[in-house]
C-alpha cells in the first residue's frame, strides 16, 4: 500500500505545529492535564499519551526534526576532507611539474635537484599570476612553501557550475577535455 505522505513530511510538520501551538494556548490546558482525562473518562494508555504529547514537546520535536533536516541537507564532506573528481589525469607535463618541485633523480644521472623531497598537495584555490582565483589539485615542495606553488589540475569547486570553455583542441569541448594537451583532464 503506496503512502503519500511520510510522517515528516513538511507540510504535516507545519499542521502539526500550529496545531500544538493552538494546544498549547487552549484555555482548557491552564486547568490541568489529570482532570480532563479524568472527566472525558479516557483510558489510563490514552492518559499517558496526552501526557507525553504535550505541546510544549511536540513543538520542541518539530524543531528538531527541523534541524536534522537542515544537517542531512548540508554537504557531507567531512571537514579537513574536499570534494574532488573521480579521475583526473596527470599528463607527462603535470609529472615534470611534480618531479620540479619534489626532485627527480640523482645528480649524477642528470636530474636537477639530486634527491627527492617532500610534497605537499592540497585541494582548494590559489591566486594565479593574474590574481585570478584557481580551484583544484595544486602542489609545493613542503621544505619550500615560500616559493610557491603550482596548479596541477584545475576543477570547480563543489557547488559551483563550470562556465563553459573551447579548448580549440577539438572544437566545442569545455576546457580540460583529453584532447587539450595544455590542460589536464578532471572526469566530474
Amino acid at each position: 500500500m503506496p503512502v503519500e505522505k511520510s510522517a515528516l513530511d513538511s507540510t504535516d510538520l507545519d499542521a502539526l505545529q500550529v496545531a500544538a501551538k493552538a494546544a498549547a494556548e487552549d484555555v482548557i490546558r491552564s486547568h490541568g492535564w489529570k482532570g480532563m482525562v479524568e472527566d472525558a473518562d479516557l483510558l489510563g494508555t490514552d492518559e499517558r499519551y496526552l501526557v507525553l504529547a504535550d505541546p510544549v514537546v511536540v513543538l520542541s520535536m518539530i524543531e528538531e526534526v527541523r534541524n536534522l533536516r537542515q544537517m542531512l541537507q548540508q554537504p557531507r564532506v567531512p571537514d579537513g576532507f574536499a570534494l574532488v573528481p573521480k579521475s583526473m589525469l596527470l599528463s607527462k607535463d603535470v609529472i615534470g611539474v611534480i618531479n620540479f618541485h619534489c626532485g627527480d633523480t640523482d645528480q649524477e644521472e642528470g636530474g636537477q635537484f639530486g634527491q627527492y623531497t617532500d610534497g605537499r598537495l592540497w585541494v582548494g584555490y590559489v591566486l594565479d599570476d593574474d590574481g585570478n582565483k584557481v580551484h583544484g589539485l595544486h602542489i609545493a615542495t613542503d621544505e619550500y612553501p615560500e616559493e610557491g606553488s603550482t596548479t596541477l589540475i584545475e576543477f570547480p569547486a563543489p557547488g559551483t557550475q563550470p562556465e563553459p570553455e573551447e579548448c580549440g583542441a577539438c572544437g566545442g569541448c569545455t576546457k580540460g577535455c583529453q584532447l587539450d594537451k595544455d590542460s589536464p583532464a578532471a572526469q566530474l
